[in-house]
């Protein structure tokens, strides 16, 4: 290994699936984003301003089913990301017809504190929650 220099860059407030994203966009112009890499994706190609990229990751959370949505959600809640909460309260797996599902998807049994008060703070799932109760 002798005159090879080895480096590492570290960059504390980046996961490193979005980090490989904004690699895979800058290197290959690829934009696909896989559904459990969404959240650091977005956050990365935000702080970079990759635009494509950062459209490519909201195209795909306005085609994810209701099981990644409140996942998602959960996600952006955590984060403090209010954009992010507004994109994935925004896609069609949150509308009005799908809160049942959400309510029935697995991954609402494990919605942290923040993403439980989020969800119910959505204006589309307050009118059911209250006929609910």
């Amino acid at each position: 290994r002798e005159g090879k220099l080895e480096a590492s860059i570290e960059i504390p407030d980046l996961e490193p699936s979005g980090m490989q994203s904004i690699l895979n966009f800058a290197y290959l112009g690829d934009t696909e984003v896989a559904t459990d890499a969404l959240v650091p994706a977005f956050f990365a190609a935000r702080k970079y301003d990759v635009r494509a990229l950062r459209d490519a990751c909201l195209d795909k959370i306005n085609n994810i089913d209701v099981d990644a949505a409140v996942s998602l959600f959960d996600s952006a809640a955590c984060n403090g990301d209010e954009e992010l909460k507004l994109a994935v309260a925004a896609c069609p797996a949150f509308c009005p017809d799908s809160i049942e599902k959400a309510l029935s998807a697995a991954s609402f049994n494990a919605l942290s504190v923040l993403g439980l008060k989020g969800f119910l703070t959505l204006s589309s799932c307050n009118s059911l929650t209250s006929q609910a109760l």
